[in-house]
This record gives structure tokens, sequence and C-alpha cells, in this order.
């Protein structure tokens, strides 16, 4: 008895020492982990804010922002070379509208002499996917082209071999959209438009009077389109 007795406390002091020593380095454990947890949330706080914050030259606007535009490739006795650049904002996921400058090179030899010219212009558009990959298209395009002048009317004294004007041309259409996982490009649009101005187009220098129309003047349209139908191919 006296043997456990005299082995007791020293025991009883080593077994008190070793839980205290325990119990604080779990303390000093839990304070650091909860003030490592605290700095974490800091640190995803200020990444969340660092992701809301929009760079420069990014946020919503960028978001809806559509680049794109078409190329037209016509040859053969009336050659048109379109290259039309375009850019949109979409007001919707369905929605777009914009506005687009076109530039054409055309030869025509329909005309006596055979004409080459430069005809520029600008359209504002809107385009509506009623359905995922079929969409209505409307445009406003304005041109500015150069017509032979056959000396009749107003233009008989012109000297000008080719006068300019500028023509409008409204045109509504149906097409079928191929969706793009672009960012600013979001789909090929292949669409037919038919063009409601297209007849009033005609040259102003004939004169139209049946005693004097030539009939080799047929060739009456200035527009730089051949037909009131227009098919387009417009990435945007």
């Amino acid at each position: 008895m006296t043997k456990i007795k005299r082995h007791f406390f020293p025991a009883a002091w080593l077994l008190l020492f070793t839980l205290a020593a325990r119990v604080g380095f779990g303390q000093e454990e839990y304070f650091k982990i909860e003030d490592k947890e605290k700095k974490t949330g800091v640190t995803r706080a200020e990444a969340a804010r660092e992701i809301e914050r929009p760079e420069t030259g990014s946020g919503k606007f960028a978001d809806k922002l559509r680049l794109g535009g078409s190329f037209g490739l016509r040859l053969g006795s009336y050659t048109n070379i379109n290259l039309s650049p375009m850019a949109g904002v979409a007001l919707t996921d369905n929605f777009v509208m914009g506005l687009g400058a076109t530039y054409m090179y055309v030869r025509s030899s329909y005309y006596i002499p055979t004409s080459n010219d430069h005809f520029y212009g600008a359209r504002a558009f809107a385009r509506y996917n009623f359905l995922p990959m079929i969409h209505l298209h409307a445009e406003h395009e304005m041109m500015n082209v150069s017509f032979y002048n056959h000396g009749y009317g107003k233009y008989q004294f012109v000297d000008k071999e080719f006068p300019r004007r500028w023509i409008h041309s409204p045109m509504l259409g149906i097409g079928y959209t191929q969706p793009l996982e672009g960012k600013l490009v979001r789909g090929i649009h292949a669409t037919l438009l038919y063009n409601f101005n297209y007849n009033n187009h005609i040259n102003p220098s004939i004169n139209y009077d049946p005693r004097f129309f030539n009939p080799s003047m047929s060739q009456r349209n200035i527009s730089p389109y051949a037909s009131p139908i227009v098919f387009r191919v417009t990435i945007l």
C-alpha cells in the first residue's frame, strides 16, 4: 500500500499535465481552424466580388453584342460582289436588332456600254427567332447606286454618263438559323427576303413615252439586285 501511495501522486500529476496539454492543444487547433475558415470565407467573398466586378470592355452589354456580316457573289452578265459587315444587340434571347454597312462591286453588260461601278450603303435590321431554328428577318436598306444616263427628261443635259442616286429597299423574309457557340457570333442564318420596292427602282433617265420608248432600253431597274427575291447567308 505504501508503494502504491508513493507512485500514485507522480502518476496523477503526469496524467493531469497530459490532459491539460491536450486540452490546450485542442483549443489552439480549434481557433486555428476557425481562423482559417474565417480567412477562407473572406477570400471567397473577395473572389465573388472580383467575378461580379466587370473588367474593362466586358459586362452585360458585351454579352448581348453580336458581330458578323454577309458575303455575296454573283457572276455572269451581271456580276455582283457584296461585302456587308453587321453589328447587333440581343434585346432578348430570341430578338436581335442592329446596323450594317454594304459595299458592292457591280459589273453589268445590260447597259451600253458595259458598266463597272461601286455601290455603297447601310441598313438597319431586326431578327426574331419564333422557333429555335426558324427566324423572321426585316430590314431597310439604303444604297447609293449609279445608272446609265440615256439622256431623257431631266438628265438630257447632264454630261455624266453614270449619275448616282440613293434608293431605298424595305425587305421582309424568313430563314433558317444554325446555332453556334461563339461569344460574338451565335449563329449562321440563311434568309430569303422580298424587296417590296424593287419595281420602283427604275432608271429615271429613260423616256417612257410609248411613242419614243426604245425596247432596247428594257433593262430599266437600277437596283443592285437582279430580282426582288434576295437570298443571304449571314453570320451573327
